[in-house]
Parts: structure tokens; sequence; C-alpha cells
């Protein structure tokens, strides 16, 4: 039990000190970006099966062609709603398990079209998704 509690750690460790990318489309990192949790707790053991920062990159062609819009969140603890500038989502892929990614109509992440529980999806044949205009990646473990 020792051995597993600090091999957690020092990937936990390894975690805080990489340095990020930022990949949005934009160019800038988002305003919540911090240092990953060193904890030990029972949320910190959860937490290292999963990456820390989520990247999420959506394409307006099936099977991951066509042009790509990206985003990373450096704090998976936080689930911001990103505005999708595509004409159109035909698939998309998300760089960890245990998430939702929700499509919504309406600014703010409101009127949620539907909600995918898997890390890629790569023909997306639902209208309401293909014309969604916002997009939000949720942790569905722990909370």
């Amino acid at each position: 039990m020792q051995y597993k509690l600090l091999a957690i750690t020092a990937l936990l460790s390894a975690t805080a000190w990489a340095a990020p990318t930022v990949n949005s489309t934009d160019g800038d990192a988002p305003a919540d970006v911090k240092a990953a949790d060193n904890s030990t707790s029972a949320d910190g053991v959860a937490a290292a099966s999963y990456s820390r920062s989520i990247h999420l990159s959506v394409y307006d062609d099936k099977y991951f062609n066509g042009r790509e819009q990206e985003w990373t969140n450096y704090d998976g603890y936080k689930f911001p709603c990103w505005k999708i500038d595509l004409d159109q989502v035909r698939s998309y892929k998300v760089n960890t398990d245990g998430v939702d990614v929700r499509f919504y109509e309406d600014e703010g992440c409101e009127n949620m079209a539907r909600a995918f529980e898997d890390s890629d999806w790569d023909h997306i044949w639902d209208d309401d998704v293909k014309k969604s205009k916002w997009v939000k990646v949720v942790r569905v473990w722990g909370a």
C-alpha cells in the first residue's frame, strides 16, 4: 500500500511541474490556469487516473477531418463554456476518459442539445449537435 501511495505521489508531482502548452484557437490560456493538486487525499488518488488538463478538439467533418477548433482547460475541476466558431460539428476528441462532452444551442451553455459520454465521436449525425454553438466538457467521476 505504501508503494502505491509513493507512485501516485510521484505521478502527481510530475504533473505539477509539466509546462502547459496553449492550444486554444485565440492563443490565450484560460483565465483559470493553475498548478495541479498534489494532495494524496482520496480525491487526489481518484484524479491520478485521469488527466488534470482537458483538451477538446471539434471538427466540421466526420472522422476528425476538415477544419478543427480546439481548447485546453488546465484546471480539470472547472468546466468553462466554450464558443464554437465552426459552421457545424461533425466529430470531436477529448484527451481523457471520465468526462461528458455537452453541446448547447444557447450562449452560456443553456438548452443542451446532447451529451456524449465517449472521449471521441467520429461521426455526429444529430442535427441539433451539428448546429450547436457552445460546448462544455464535464468530469463525471466524483464531485
